[in-house]
């Protein structure tokens, strides 16, 4: 684990979009995803891999149509009986039965996100036209809106 001390306040996550932040704690990065501390609470960013995101499932030419299908469930009746039944599954490990999700667009992108407040953590995946992210909020709710609303375009 690699740990850096900087003063930067946004991360560009893709040609299109970054995220800006409050100067973190702490940055480091673990395999593949970027983790910002803060006193009370972290959040971190990894771009999905399809062919990595469940061991043994190669999502790849459909991780983007997956990943809308967990938060939008009409979707998934256009799936595989398999891949619906991966999406409810994961639905309701995010928590989506029992919270309200988030769909915002931004710019080309969309955002899909809830937060779990039984375990109080946050979801975001951003869907682009060719990749997916992740982002991942433990902490309070307010956190979860407030790094929500730093995704912006570039």
């Amino acid at each position: 684990m690699l740990s850096v001390r900087t003063l930067a306040s946004e991360l560009i996550i893709s040609s299109d979009i970054k995220i800006t932040y409050p100067e973190p704690e702490l940055i480091f990065h673990s395999s593949d995803t970027l983790i910002l501390k803060y006193p009370n609470w972290t959040f971190s960013h990894s771009a999905i891999n399809p062919e990595t995101m469940y061991a043994a499932i190669d999502l790849t030419g459909i991780e983007l149509d997956f990943i809308q299908s967990i938060f939008v469930p009409e979707l998934r009746d256009k799936q595989p009986d398999w891949l619906s039944t991966l999406a409810t599954e994961q639905a309701e490990s995010l928590g989506l039965s029992s919270n309200k999700a988030i769909e915002k667009a931004l710019g080309t992108a969309t955002i899909y996100a809830v937060y779990n407040s039984d375990e109080t953590t946050g979801y975001a995946f951003l869907v682009e036209d060719t990749q997916a992210h992740q982002i991942t909020i433990i902490g309070s709710k307010k956190h979860y809106l407030n790094v929500i609303q730093w995704l912006k375009l570039r």
